[in-house]
């Protein structure tokens, strides 16, 4: 993996992290994202390769709607910070992914806005 590639996977679990983190703050029970660690422990390009095969599914995983979910609970914008198509978005990382890519985390984010 390359250098952006490896802190885009640290990033992606330490995002993770402060869910859990947040979500017993408020003892809301949501679950980890142990699909989504699996999924990025497997692919040999880690958080990328998982994000990228995340992407070309038609629909947004359970793991993002437990994610929205949960900021609805509790009045923030998780998704847009926090999920895996939030962090693919981040300016830093937008090299890593194919422009249909970009656009279909865009448009997952912004279903769920609505």
């Amino acid at each position: 993996m390359t250098p952006l590639e490896i802190l885009f996977h640290r990033i992606s679990f330490e995002y993770d992290d402060h869910i859990q983190r947040l979500a017993r703050r408020h003892r809301y029970p949501m679950p980890r994202a142990i699909r989504w660690r699996q999924m990025a422990a497997n692919d040999p390009r880690g958080a990328v390769g998982a994000a990228k095969q995340l992407m070309l599914s038609p629909t947004a995983q359970s793991g993002f709607t437990e994610l929205w979910l949960f900021g609805n609970t509790i009045g923030q914008d998780l998704i847009g910070k926090y999920s895996v198509e939030a962090t693919m978005l981040e300016e830093r990382f937008r090299i890593l992914f194919e422009d249909d890519e970009l656009i279909e985390a865009q448009r997952r984010i912004d279903a769920h806005r609505r």
